[in-house]
């Protein structure tokens, strides 16, 4: 008897990770929607940031890009295991994927509206790193 898997079985048995999955992606739209509605002295602000990243990268070395790259995610990944100490806090954690996604949202649209289809390969490093 040939058991037969399907990307259905996967999400049913990982619901909760396609609920934390889901929030995340909940959170990309809204920071793209959120682009939209900021004013036009933030957005020089987020190019400006954007080109010293790019810059910054390219004159680093690897390992200081290397560290720094994982600043981010163990901000993320430190406050969601000091929130897992609290019961009352635990709910809170669902927060956390939707802020990460808010902040990909918006930078993901900035690139976007900056470069166009050339941003695909940023955008894809900016996920990565």
């Amino acid at each position: 008897m040939k058991i037969s898997r399907t990307s259905n079985d996967f999400i049913h048995k990982n619901n909760f990770f396609a609920f934390l999955a889901g929030i995340a992606i909940l959170g990309v739209l809204l920071g793209v929607m959120s682009y939209c509605f900021m004013s036009e002295d933030f957005l020089n602000q987020m190019a400006l940031a954007q080109e010293n990243f790019i810059e910054m990268r390219k004159n680093q070395d690897f390992a200081h890009i290397l560290i720094k790259s994982f600043t981010s995610s163990t901000i993320f990944l430190g406050s969601a295991f000091v929130l897992g100490f609290s019961a009352i806090a635990q709910p809170v954690e669902i927060i956390i994927p939707l802020v990460k996604g808010l902040g990909l949202g918006v930078t993901m649209a900035q690139v976007y509206s900056q470069n166009g289809k050339d941003g695909m390969l940023t955008c894809l490093l900016i996920c990565i790193l």
